[in-house]
């Protein structure tokens, strides 16, 4: 599979990779107990991919992640984290966790009818792993000398987008609320 475009971090201890694969970037915030990754991929085998990239950067143990929205081209590599590094805390706004399995189950059934899709049997093999840890409107996490902010601001590109917000490094992750469309 394509490495990522990344930057060695955008701001100290936070660091963007792109995937070609859907325009993804996923974001690393670390802290002293460890990083926290944002959005996991869309399918199993695209995130181990990214959990290589993780290990080749070596700025630590991934302790956390969080699902900016229910599309699954945000989440379908949850489960790969999980197995790669061991149970921890999948975040997501309560609307976007109510709404992951539908979606899911749409974007299942689109791969399920497109048999000539180059990522389908990749897509269809993803093991759906929702997220565990919900707020409504705003939640810190402490990653030991930093904090982080997940914030809900209102509807968006769905009704469960949330953002995320690095205080101390002044960086604002937002999913797909700015996003560019062939």
């Amino acid at each position: 599979a394509k490495r990522a475009r990344c930057r060695p971090y955008i701001t100290p201890r936070v660091w963007v990779a792109h995937y070609d694969w859907m325009h993804v970037n996923i974001t690393l915030v670390g802290g002293s107990d460890g990083l926290l990754m944002v959005d996991t991929h869309g399918s199993a085998e695209a995130a181990r991919v990214v959990a290589d990239d993780v290990r080749r950067l070596g700025a630590g143990t991934l302790t956390g992640i969080v699902n900016t929205h229910e599309h699954w081209d945000h989440h379908f590599g949850n489960a790969t984290m999980v197995e790669q590094f061991g149970e921890m805390p999948i975040h997501a706004t309560e609307w976007a966790r109510d709404h992951v399995e539908e979606s899911a189950r749409h974007t299942f059934e689109m791969y399920e009818q497109a048999s000539d899709h180059p990522r389908r049997e990749e897509v269809l093999a993803t093991t759906l792993r929702p997220p565990t840890h919900t707020f409504s409107a705003a939640v810190q996490l402490d990653l030991g000398d930093r904090a982080v902010e997940l914030i809900h601001p209102g509807r968006g590109h769905t009704a469960g987008d949330l953002v995320v917000r690095v205080p101390d490094a002044d960086v604002l992750v937002g999913g797909d609320l700015v996003e560019e469309s062939d």
